[in-house]
């Protein structure tokens, strides 16, 4: 690492060719608007280990062929709106370790429609609104765990019909609404380990009928419904 604390309009404009720029473990706190204006090759951008506070709207419009971007381990509290904007291509978003309360702007993912894979581990997320994620539609693996999610309402995972696994350990969950995991035919693994619930209604799982994994181990549960697991047909390991 340096001692980087902003990165400036055109600072990288003769570099073309670039594909993976890596300025982790600096002491950046601003990003210009036109910071990474000449980038259109670059498929790998790393900036954990900063002291980003907000990342501003159309920050990262000119990287259309960014595959990953790592902002982990920041000061992050706020995403604005468009923040992703032009990410077209983006697969893997790794926000770990970092201050987000709420996830309630509806734009704040919008054009991530290329994106597989999203780490949110480690924040002070409370809410998560459907109307977030339901442009996710490609999203596989979604990493929520060890924040301060204590319900799960209806449909909040309405969009993401091929996402695989689900992690939530660690994130204080006390009621799981019937329904929340609508649509999530295709999810074969789910995480829901040291958690605070107490108790598994019979339509806590419902929709789940691709599941394999579910992990319930270090809760609190006392009571389980007598149909709560009906409709896990190809369960292999509970947990």
């Amino acid at each position: 690492g340096n001692m980087l604390e902003v990165i400036e309009d055109n600072t990288f404009e003769c570099l073309y060719n670039l594909k993976k720029l890596s300025l982790s473990s600096n002491q950046i706190r601003e990003i210009k608007t036109n910071a990474f204006n000449q980038l259109k090759k670059l498929s790998n951008l790393e900036l954990d280990k900063n002291s980003l506070e907000t990342i501003e709207s159309n920050t990262f419009k000119s990287l259309e062929k960014l595959e990953t971007l790592i902002l982990g381990s920041n000061k992050i509290k706020c995403l604005m709106p468009n923040c992703f904007s032009g990410l077209v291509n983006l697969q893997k978003l790794i926000l770990t370790a970092n201050l987000i309360e709420h996830l309630d702007d509806n734009s704040i993912f919008d054009g991530l429609v290329s994106l597989k894979e999203l780490y949110l581990p480690r924040n002070r997320i409370r809410h998560i609104s459907p109307e977030v994620l339901q442009r996710l539609t490609k999203l596989i693996n979604f990493d929520l765990s060890v924040n301060c999610i204590n319900m799960l309402n209806e449909n909040t995972f309405e969009n993401l019909k091929e996402l695989k696994t689900l992690t939530m350990r660690l994130c204080k969950l006390q009621s799981i609404q019937p329904k929340a995991f609508n649509s999530l035919n295709n999810l074969t693994k789910l995480n829901i380990s040291n958690s605070n619930l107490k108790h598994l209604s019979e339509f806590a799982f419902i929709d789940l009928n691709s599941l394999e994994s579910l992990a319930l181990d270090n809760s609190q549960i006392r009571s389980i419904d007598s149909n709560a697991f009906n409709c896990l047909f190809k369960l292999k390991d509970l947990n």
